[in-house]
């Protein structure tokens, strides 16, 4: 068997796998990625989206980029093998090519215009990877193509042999890998053959070009620098890309103000010169950015906008009351994302889902009470159909960002500084934590905002009131966790992450570091969630 046969004979066994893996549904979204040449998370989102919506769940995206078929080349940037992306390539039909290269067309646009992400020179080969597959692109493709090859052997004079060479067999190798599209050029295909087999650059000096490579007015080639290079494409304006891609929705942010909320613990001494704990609750008055999405009937849905950032995740063996679940720590990096305000209440749930299952439903203020008794099914079909209403990603948090959220810069046990209080959140204050003191255990849920009192992103009700699922599935510790803020997800696991503690909890299991897991089969009322939505597009 030679090389040619072994890799291909890999490449079919590692789509196996991952066919076998994640099935169908995800096997079709890596067809459709296998025509770019470089791959972002962005525009895995981009073909999930414009192709698959509805077919293909959004975790397929992380799925697919983390799996063995992609590997990662960059910040943000991944690759497929050749013998794997001509597999799946091969099962996709000429028309669904055609469509794939026209989105990557309007998405190379898009970048240019915005100057993310790729290189000069990866733009230019992504760019031909799309022109290959259109009828009234594939001579201008092929014309850069030889042109390119003609510059570099003239600048052979000026830069080193290895270096020259490496470019050279690099942009054989693509003519190589676009083959079934260039049988029309059988020129250029012998060319790139020849130029492989060269053994030297004087060799490669005496291969005649193929093709006469003067294009003309309405051909031009591709410059070297960012906003010279694709000139071709300044005939699409960006707003076309944005089109193309449903969940590129541009929002207007608004401002909302709230009060910043932290414990401040005093001790005095009683007539029996005892110690007695003074809390105060200082507030500092904030402004935060959201959108407001409307849900019907004057029902709305408030997500603030969380920055990117870097924090340590979990809990040093120092915090009291922390867990090896919470351990080791690790620093994590969070990108743009935005969140509920709120957990979802139970007027939020009807509205969307059309049933209120909770167990704190018979009250005056139940419709602004989070929703509990849902299972983590419940949460993502949630999700799932308020995505489906509103053209955005929407989600359950990752673990990571979850406490991110929470923790909004803050090191200490909990957003309000070293303990808690009946005076800010909702939970068990029969017991107490650190420096606090005993308080009002009400026993149920309160409705959220109930305490006027947020974190330092303008977040309320992170600490108690009703635990949080979250996508991400069990992890008895974080050992091998994620970096990037990703769900970490095992396939063969059912039980998912809570975070936050509930209004039936003692005051430990509302840290912002505290984790622990639902019952898969089980509804509890004083399980809830709140939403994410992807920032991609939405700015």
């Amino acid at each position: 068997m030679n090389t040619t046969e072994l890799d291909r004979k890999i490449a079919s066994q590692t789509i196996a796998n991952f066919f076998d893996r994640f099935g169908v549904a995800h096997l079709r979204l890596a067809e459709y990625a296998a025509l770019p040449l470089i791959i972002t998370p962005e525009l895995v989102g981009f073909l999930r989206s414009r192709f698959l919506r509805g077919q293909v769940p959004w975790i397929a995206e992380a799925d697919l980029l983390l799996s063995d078929l992609c590997r990662q080349v960059g910040y943000e940037r991944f690759v497929m093998e050749s013998p794997v992306r001509s597999i799946l390539l091969s099962r996709l039909d000429a028309g669904a090519k055609q469509e794939v290269a026209s989105l990557l067309m309007h998405y190379i646009a898009y970048l240019v215009k915005e100057k993310r992400y790729l290189s000069a020179t990866e733009l230019e080969s992504q760019q031909w990877a799309a022109m290959v597959y259109l009828d009234d692109r594939r001579e201008t493709a092929v014309k850069q193509i030889v042109e390119r090859f003609r510059q570099l052997l003239d600048e052979s004079s000026t830069q080193g042999d290895r270096s020259l060479r490496v470019e050279i067999n690099g942009l054989a190798k693509l003519v190589s890998e676009y083959a079934p599209q260039l049988d029309a050029y059988p020129e250029v295909l012998a060319f790139a053959r020849q130029v492989n087999e060269a053994s030297s650059l004087s060799a490669l000096r005496e291969i005649p070009l193929p093709i006469k490579t003067e294009l003309s007015i309405d051909e031009p080639a591709l410059e070297v620098t960012l906003d010279e290079q694709l000139p071709f494409l300044q005939e699409f304006e960006f707003d076309i890309a944005i089109i193309d891609f449903p969940v590129q929705t541009k929002l207007q942010l608004e401002q909302f103000s709230y009060k910043l909320g932290e414990i401040v613990v005093t001790e005095s001494r009683n007539l029996y010169l005892q110690k007695q704990a003074k809390i105060q609750v200082r507030k500092q008055p904030q402004q935060g950015q959201q959108f407001v999405e409307p849900l019907g009937q004057g029902i709305t849905l408030d997500m603030v906008m969380i920055p990117s950032g870097t924090f340590m995740m979990g809990a040093p063996e120092s915090e009291k009351g922390s867990r090896d679940t919470e351990r080791p720590q690790h620093k994590v990096s969070v990108g743009i994302f935005f969140i509920g305000k709120y957990p979802i209440t139970q007027a939020q749930y009807k509205a969307v889902m059309g049933n209120n299952p909770s167990r704190f439903k018979d009250e005056p203020d139940s419709p602004n009470r989070p929703v509990e008794n849902v299972l983590w099914e419940d949460a993502v079909e949630f999700c799932r159909r308020l995505s489906k209403r509103t053209g955005k990603e929407y989600r359950l948090p990752s673990e990571a960002e979850w406490e991110y959220a929470c923790r909004s810069g803050t090191t200490t046990p909990f957003h309000f500084g070293e303990t808690l209080d009946t005076q800010v959140a909702n939970y068990d204050a029969s017991s107490i934590y650190g420096r606090g003191k005993e308080g009002e255990y009400r026993q149920k849920t309160t409705p959220v905002g109930y305490f006027k009192f947020a974190n330092s992103f303008g977040l309320f009700d992170m600490h108690g009131n009703v635990w949080e699922l979250c996508a991400d599935t069990w992890h008895s510790n974080y050992k091998g966790a994620p970096e990037d803020g990703s769900a970490w997800i095992e396939r063969n696991e059912t039980s998912h992450l809570l975070r936050g503690g509930s209004w039936s909890g003692y005051p430990v299991t509302c840290r912002s570091a505290y984790r622990s897991n639902d019952l898969a089969d089980g509804r509890l009322n004083f399980i809830g969630f709140r939403v994410a939505c992807l920032a991609r597009g939405l700015l």
